[in-house]
């Protein structure tokens, strides 16, 4: 054990001299400093980009063709609305008609008789001038309840109109998003293409300098290739959506071509509760009101068949002058006629019983498209609910891949991530835009849709202003 000690005792005094030999005096032994973090390397500053939610819309240099420009022209212009006008002229003339039997009848006959001169005729001419006049007195209502079914089908036609002019209302409103919807798809498009452009800049850099190998300009240039062929796609999708739009409004592709169109997408309308909506509906929907004045035609019309059997009275008057040498001799007569149909029974009530039963069908069309409409209004606040869930959702969708793409391009520049990772984050930014667009777009196809199954907007061309419905539109 004293072995031990001694040797132990050696070893401390030998390391204790050579700590002091070694040591500078008047200088304390430096400090271990193994410890102690080593300093990272300076990275290359890089410039902060300043990406936004959407790439910047561009203006054309044609005018502003705004949505209630199109709506207008349509109306004027468009083929069906002219059909339908046409066919409210028509029933105005039949209504015109009607009215017509309520006229007397009067006519002027003139003849002058030459014949041959006998012992027993020895005046060889004889000229007649003669006034009649005729007009019905009763008819058992026959006129009252045509002049009823007049009024109801020029009421059928005017709600037919109306009832087009909405369908055609969501015709060039849907168009018209649909232009704007492939316009902001461009825009994206458009946007990425430079993004794509920029990363094979960066990567034929890095390769030029030996930091990247060829992979990364062989990745860059297949990207961009890819964005151009998409590019070439929308495009293509934007001329079809104009070609749609023009064919909506009832004009040629080549007026539209290079009008700036509202930026509309983004817009929200202000819509009454489904419970209003359906009882406006049910009110006030053209469709519904034309089966309505058509089954109430029909209705009147049979009445007026039925009423073919009742007697009729009418009155006869004539005055006129006679002889040779004009006047000569005067003539005039007065009198009343009493018609009695015998026969007529059988084939009145066949008219009677087929009208009555296209009214039956008319009230059986009014019930069906009022399910019709019920339903459109349910899947149209459907639609419009799905459509804000997913506008909230892709909003803060665009917001990551913004963030996303920014900190990739810092990493990509600074030469710590690969191509591949920049490339995916371009992507997820143009695909989360495109989602957010779309998201946009389907809300106001949605509301449309709504619009039309209450039976709004207002005949024939209602402005923002003048709109007196519960719809109106909000920034």
């Amino acid at each position: 054990m004293k072995t031990i000690r001694f040797f132990l005792i050696l070893i401390a005094v030998f390391l204790i001299g050579t700590v002091l030999c070694f040591s500078k005096p008047g200088k304390a032994p430096a400090a271990d400093n193994s410890s102690k973090p080593s300093p990272s390397p300076k990275l290359t500053p890089i410039p902060e980009i300043q990406e936004p939610f959407l790439p910047p819309p561009k203006k054309r240099a044609g005018p502003l063709l705004s949505l209630d420009e199109c709506l207008q022209t349509a109306f004027m212009k468009h083929p069906d609305i002219l059909f339908r006008r046409a066919a409210v002229d028509a029933q105005e003339a039949r209504l015109q008609q009607v009215y017509a039997l309520y006229i007397p009848t009067i006519n002027v006959t003139v003849n002058d008789t030459y014949q041959k001169v006998t012992p027993a005729n020895p005046i060889p001419s004889i000229a007649q001038s003669q006034l009649n006049a005729s007009y019905t007195l009763w008819d058992s209502k026959q006129r009252a309840e045509k002049l009823n079914s007049a009024r109801e089908n020029l009421m059928a036609a005017l709600l037919n109109l109306k009832s087009t002019w909405i369908d055609k209302v969501d015709e060039v409103r849907e168009t018209y998003y649909g232009v704007v919807f492939e316009e902001w798809l461009l825009i994206i498009q458009e946007d990425g293409l430079a993004k794509a452009i920029e990363n094979l800049r960066v990567a034929n850099g890095f390769y030029q300098a030996g930091a990247k190998s060829k992979i990364d300009v062989t990745q860059a240039e297949i990207e961009t290739e890819r964005s151009q062929v998409q590019l070439a796609r929308v495009k293509t999708e934007l001329l079809n959506a104009k070609v749609k739009l023009a064919k909506a409004v009832g004009i040629d592709v080549s007026e539209i071509t290079d009008r700036q169109l509202e930026n509309i997408l983004e817009q929200e309308m202000v819509l009454p509760d489904k419970n209003e909506a359906v009882s406006q509906m049910e009110k006030s929907h053209p469709s519904l009101l034309t089966f309505l004045a058509q089954e109430k035609g029909a209705m009147a019309l049979a009445k007026a068949f039925e009423n073919q059997v009742l007697p009729t009275i009418a009155a006869q008057a004539s005055y006129g002058v006679l002889g040779q040498i004009i006047p000569n001799s005067v003539a005039w007569n007065i009198g009343a006629t009493l018609t009695i149909p015998l026969s007529a029974g059988k084939a009145a009530k066949s008219q009677a019983d087929e009208q009555k039963s296209l009214a039956g069908q008319f009230y059986q069309q009014k019930e069906i498209q009022k399910l019709t409409l019920i339903r459109n209004i349910d899947s149209a606040y459907s639609d419009i609910q799905g459509a804000k869930d997913r506008t909230e959702a892709a909003t803060r969708q665009v917001k990551s891949a913004v963030l996303n793409f920014t900190l990739a391009y810092k990493r990509y520049k600074q030469g710590v991530s690969t191509i591949i990772e920049l490339n995916s984050a371009r992507d997820y930014l143009n695909n989360a835009r495109n989602d957010y667009v779309l998201a946009l777009y389907d809300r106001k196809v949605a509301e449309a849709r709504l619009v039309q199954a209450i039976g709004l907007p207002g005949f024939p061309v209602i402005s923002t202003q003048q709109q007196q419905n519960p719809v109106q539109e909000k920034k």
